[in-house]
């Protein structure tokens, strides 16, 4: 498991399974009392109690009531929830914004879009692949490119960068 700060402030589990927050200098932010936490930024925290996500702000309180199977950092005001199987985005509001059709979904890049996968997770025939705009739009069917695309593509005169050429 690795460990990252985000916001100056970083999740982690202590000896006796607990999760809590320290910041920078090693303070305790929130004390170690969360059966799981994910990685702060923009103000919030996943977390989980009793197996269901929701979000907490950085004194502790609880914005965004647990309801998430599983909940990811918030990043240019979204996040990515998985809820009844399938994953979508939702505001710091705990609006949905990009409604949960997906079984893989991937924080949007630099350029704006998201790359996504719909139908039936175990049938290949059924499978469609997009990059979608941050209201759920669909800028681009990539099904026909294969399901891992990496390197770029252009589709009338626009770039589309879908992974890093490493």
């Amino acid at each position: 498991m690795s460990y990252e700060y985000s916001d100056n402030l970083l999740a982690l589990k202590n000896i006796d399974g607990l999760w809590g927050v320290l910041d920078i200098n090693g303070n305790i932010v929130l004390g170690f009392a969360y059966e799981e936490l994910g990685q702060a930024n923009e103000g919030l925290i996943p977390f989980m109690k009793y197996g269901t996500w929701g979000y907490i702000d950085y004194t502790g309180n609880i914005v965004i009531e647990r309801q998430f199977e599983s909940a990811y950092k918030f990043q240019d005001g979204l996040a990515i929830v998985k809820k009844d199987g399938k994953y979508g985005f939702i505001n710091t509001k705990g609006e949905i914004v990009v409604s949960n059709d997906y079984f893989n979904l991937e924080q949007f890049n630099e350029y704006g879009f998201a790359y996504a996968v719909a139908g039936d997770r175990f049938s290949s025939s059924t499978q469609k692949a997009y990059l979608i705009d941050k209201q759920g739009n669909t800028l681009l069917d990539i099904s026909a490119y294969g399901r891992y695309l990496g390197g770029k593509f252009i589709k009338g005169e626009k770039l589309y960068r879908i992974a890093n050429d490493d």
